[in-house]
Formats: structure tokens, C-alpha cells, sequence
């Protein structure tokens, strides 16, 4: 991979770690005002720990491959050379990012559509 392409995916992945980041924050942000002042009695609560947790899994996931991607970039202009980040990790973590958003995006919709209905 050139290091114009190799910056490319740098700046691609951090985007879309950035984002996933953000709506999972304002995620939890909308769980505590759902309960705070939408539902009076909740049903289904468990759904709320379920998304609480997809969330906050996919925020911390999401914060170590950023913090790879970050740690690479730094050494590839250091070296002026294509560096490598710990491919398995970087991997793993985005997956968990991916997983813990959908996990909690399913919970908090059960959870608001039993409650509404």
C-alpha cells in the first residue's frame, strides 16, 4: 500500500470510528432522557442494560482501534514508510464497535417499541 492510500485509510477508518462513536454517545444520551422523561413506568428494563452495555462497549472498542490507527500513522510519518498496526486488534476492535452499536441500536428499539405500544 502507497502512503497517499495508506493515508486514505487512515482518514476513512478514523471517520468512521469518529461517527460510530458519536451516535453511540448520543445513544446513551437518548436512553437517559427516554427514561427520564418519556417513560414513567418501563417495561422490558432489560433491554435498557442491553443497549447501555452494546453502547458502551462499541465507545471503548471504537477508542482502541482509533488510538491503533492514530499510533501507526504517527510511526508511518515518522519512518516515511508504510507502517503496519496490529492488523488482528485493529480488526477485532472494529468489529466490536460494529457489534456493540447494533446490539444496542436492537435493544433500545425493542425496548421504545414495547413501551409505546
Amino acid at each position: 500500500m502507497s502512503n497517499s492510500s495508506q493515508s486514505e485509510f487512515y482518514k476513512f477508518t478514523s471517520e468512521y470510528l469518529k461517527h460510530i462513536t458519536t451516535l453511540s454517545t448520543g445513544s446513551i444520551v437518548l436512553i437517559t432522557t427516554f427514561l427520564n422523561n418519556i417513560f414513567r413506568y418501563p417495561r422490558w428494563t432489560a433491554f435498557v442494560i442491553v443497549a447501555l452495555v452494546g453502547f458502551i462497549l462499541s465507545v471503548i472498542a471504537s477508542v482502541v482501534a482509533y488510538t491503533l490507527l492514530v499510533h501507526a500513522y504517527r510511526r508511518s510519518l515518522a519512518k516515511s514508510t508504510v507502517a503496519s498496526c496490529p492488523l488482528n486488534i485493529l480488526l477485532g476492535s472494529t468489529y466490536l464497535t460494529w457489534i456493540g452499536f447494533l446490539v444496542g441500536m436492537i435493544s433500545l428499539t425493542i425496548f421504545a417499541v414495547k413501551n409505546l405500544l
